[in-house]
């Protein structure tokens, strides 16, 4: 039977040690191919971004944001605006500078949107890839804060701050991730599920049912 474990996943296992049983499953259906859940929900062992399964897991608290239409147009403006009115000096460092600034906005107007809050499984390889990337952009902060404001290593900030921006956008906008693309009464619908994860979604409340039926049977 898969099992999952939130409580340190990374410490080596006891020899012989069984991993402890996996939350029954709740709040959450399928209704045409769509993956629907309410506030609380837990999802089952399935890793959402890969569609992959373990014995071992690791159980993550997430909380989506329903983000309006023009929630992102506030990153390419705030750039715009930057680029604008840097145009005469340096354009290029107008426009990080500016889109920077729209991130900080963005996040700001992020705290005020409807939220739903799930629980869902990930295998080990999505949490490190996805750790390793986010430390690499927190460097890229640091060292567009942090480098020398002087004509001749202008250059260190445009790449740094550049590179984060082509990241941020790879994350928000290539990247698969998990994300509130609609609401409806108290339910949410997720977007950015993996389609072999989607699969076995399907099949997994029929499943979860057969198994009540045969344990009532045998009873």
């Amino acid at each position: 039977m898969p099992t999952g474990a939130s409580d340190n996943p990374y410490a080596t296992p006891s020899a012989g040690a069984e991993p402890p049983d996996a939350p029954a499953s709740h709040g959450w259906k399928m209704r045409n191919a769509r993956l629907w859940v309410a506030n609380g929900a837990l999802l089952p062992m399935i890793d959402p971004l890969t569609g992959g399964t373990a014995d071992r897991m690791i159980l993550r608290r997430l909380t989506l944001r329903l983000y309006p239409w023009w929630f992102h147009l506030l990153l390419p403006v705030a750039a715009s605006l930057g680029a604008a009115g840097f145009w005469d000096q340096n354009a290029l460092m107008g426009a990080i500078t500016g889109g920077i600034m729209g991130l900080f906005a963005m996040s700001v107007v992020h705290w005020f949107l409807p939220s739903c809050h799930l629980h869902a499984f990930f295998l080990k390889p999505t949490i490190l890839s996805r750790t390793v990337l986010s430390c690499i952009m927190m460097l890229l902060v640091a060292g567009f804060v942090f480098s020398p404001y002087e004509d001749e290593l202008w250059w260190i900030k445009a790449v740094c701050g550049g590179t984060w921006l082509i990241l941020y956008l790879h994350t928000r906008f290539i990247r698969r991730d998990l994300r509130c693309r609609r609401r409806e009464a108290d339910r949410f619908e997720i977007r950015g599920v993996h389609p072999l994860a989607l699969a076995q979604l399907v099949i997994a409340p029929t499943t979860l049912e057969s198994l009540v039926v045969e344990r009532q049977a045998v009873s």
